[in-house]
């Protein structure tokens, strides 16, 4: 009788343990769906030239994957654009907060505070974007410059700029 109990209490263990386990992937797999979900409203948003239209879009991805570094980025640079810069601020602050070695984060930041007319973190804000990037490149690590427009030439002359004097085998 206490073998048969100890087999049922053990069985019952193994259940319990395979319920969470199916638990954690439905998790995990709803979380790669919300996040798909607002990866595809961000790309909505960069889209739209109106920037209120694009914020609701932010917002809305904000609220599947609030998790999500490069959607505060987006809102900061839009809120930026409406003329709410403390709103602005904060969206960088909570991007970098998520990810701290987020580059265009602490460049967005560093332009926004340069624009208040604080030049001081602002320089603090490029210089950690100089960092994590030089550090990056120091490491053998790959950095991609992308762009369109007028973003794809600065991205052009981004690469150009790293790579003088730079020798081949």
């Amino acid at each position: 009788e206490r073998r048969a109990l100890q087999s049922l209490w053990q069985a019952e263990e193994e259940a319990t343990k395979h319920r969470v386990a199916e638990s954690a992937r439905e998790a995990e797999t709803q979380q790669r769906e919300r996040h798909s979900q607002a990866e595809g409203l961000l790309a909505a948003a960069d889209r739209i030239a109106n920037p209120e239209e694009a914020l609701k879009l932010c917002d809305q991805a904000l609220v599947m994957d609030p998790g999500y570094p490069q959607i505060h980025d987006k809102r900061g640079r839009l809120l930026r654009a409406l003329s709410r810069p403390g709103e602005a601020l904060a969206a960088f602050e909570k991007a970098l907060e998520l990810d701290p070695e987020y580059v265009q984060a602490h460049v967005n930041r560093g332009a926004l505070l340069q624009a208040q007319g604080l030049p001081e973190p602002a320089l603090e804000a490029f210089d950690r974007a100089l960092t994590l990037v030089s550090s990056a490149a120091k490491s053998g690590r790959q950095i991609y410059t992308v762009g369109n427009g007028g973003s794809a030439a600065i991205a052009d002359h981004l690469c150009c700029d790293f790579t003088k004097g730079t020798y081949a085998d």
